[in-house]
């Protein structure tokens, strides 16, 4: 659900749709799906894709060690392991410049920065990025991903989120 909260963000929307499969290579050790593919189409007519799996026979990124690449109008931008933002820009008459920067660390990050947040918000502050209004909006793309798995079909996000909202505290 961290990788849909970080395209959420990426994207500056919500989903609004969501469709793909998840499934087990033959013979895999998991459980649960080990793979998973997806197409999004955010709320703001952004499109998304998303690519996990935890069988690659090539270089496994561990937490915190994620791949991320953004395709944008004029370039596209990633970050791998090695923590370099790379920024690649297509400017015509002037072709295609690479960009490198080095990787912005807070003084907190991770959990850490997570509690401090919530610690602030106790005390009147502004509230954490990680609260259930916000939250249920990732959890909706999980679930939706889920059925549209199931359904082969695509899945109306937006249509989750409200049903999820809708419904009472137990």
């Amino acid at each position: 659900m961290h990788h849909f909260d970080q395209i959420r963000n990426l994207a500056a929307a919500d989903c609004a749709r969501i469709g793909g499969w998840e499934w087990n290579p033959p013979n895999d050790s998991f459980d649960g799906e080990s793979v998973g593919l997806y197409v999004m189409r955010m709320t703001n007519d952004v499109r998304a894709s998303y690519e996990g799996n935890c069988l690659d026979a090539g270089t496994q990124n561990s937490w915190h060690s994620e791949f991320y690449r953004v395709e944008c109008q004029e370039g596209a931008v990633s970050v791998d392991r090695d923590g370099i933002v790379r920024v690649v820009r297509h400017t015509p008459g002037e072709g295609i410049r690479t960009h490198e920067l080095p990787l912005v660390r807070r003084t907190h990050e991770g959990h850490n920065a997570m509690v401090e947040q919530f610690l602030d918000w106790l005390d009147g502050g502004p509230a954490p990025p990680t609260v259930l209004e916000d939250n249920i909006r990732s959890a909706a793309m999980l679930f939706g991903a889920v059925e549209a798995s199931r359904a082969g079909a695509m899945v109306d996000v937006a249509a989750l989120v409200g049903e999820l909202s809708a419904k009472p505290p137990k």
